[in-house]
């Protein structure tokens, strides 16, 4: 996801600041596969969170409605 991120952050700058959390993202999605490792709940609502304003900024920015229900 960051390497995604990097191609778009020349065009919107201020997506820059997901950096580490898209890097959090993706090693645990890798590392809760192993037994052993477990995701808490509140790594369950910052995953969510994350993923939540990440998928608002990108429709915004592509002047999607709010949620898909607003057509």
């Amino acid at each position: 996801m960051n390497e995604l991120l990097m191609l778009i952050v020349p065009t919107i700058p201020a997506w820059s600041v997901w950096e580490t959390d898209l890097s959090t993202l993706c090693k645990n999605a890798v590392d809760f596969r192993y037994p052993g490792k477990w995701a808490t709940i509140g790594d369950m609502e910052y995953a969510m969170q994350i993923c939540n304003q990440v998928r608002q900024a990108i429709r915004e920015a592509l002047k999607l409605p709010k949620n898909q229900l607003e057509r």
